[in-house]
């Protein structure tokens, strides 16, 4: 008898353990990038598994949106926390109010006026030749 075939060509790199590891790492909040820099496959890898398996896409979908809140929840609560992420707790909104009452306020100022013209003459010298040409 001779030995079991391995089958042809080189073995795949993105298996399911790799996959798995990847879905972990995304809903760990790693970025699609440095979650296939941890398993040690191409960007370009995932891209193709995501538009050939529906399995993995709706499995990556659901990790990348565990990874996004998984990132939130590490925020530190603040004054962009509660601008871009809605959080109204008593922390952001003091820093969101400290914020808007240090801002200065450009309404309030009176606009600087810089004059175009020289002092004393109406327009400048090149208005009239334009003019008479």
């Amino acid at each position: 008898m001779t030995a079991p075939s391995r089958g042809r060509g080189r073995p795949a790199l993105f298996n399911a353990d790799a996959q798995q590891r990847y879905l972990e790492a995304r809903a760990a909040g790693a970025t699609q990038k440095d979650a296939a820099a941890l398993v040690r496959v191409a960007a370009n890898t995932i891209r193709y598994h995501r538009a050939t398996d529906h399995a993995f896409r709706e499995a990556d979908d659901t990790a990348a949106a565990c990874g996004r809140q998984a990132r939130i929840d590490q925020l530190a609560h603040g004054e962009t926390r509660y601008k871009h992420y809605g959080c109204r707790c008593t922390t952001c909104t003091k820093a969101a109010t400290v914020g808007r009452t240090n801002r200065p306020s450009y309404n309030a100022k009176e606009a600087r006026i810089i004059p175009i013209s020289p002092t004393g003459q109406e327009s400048s010298c090149s208005f009239p030749l334009a003019r008479a040409s």
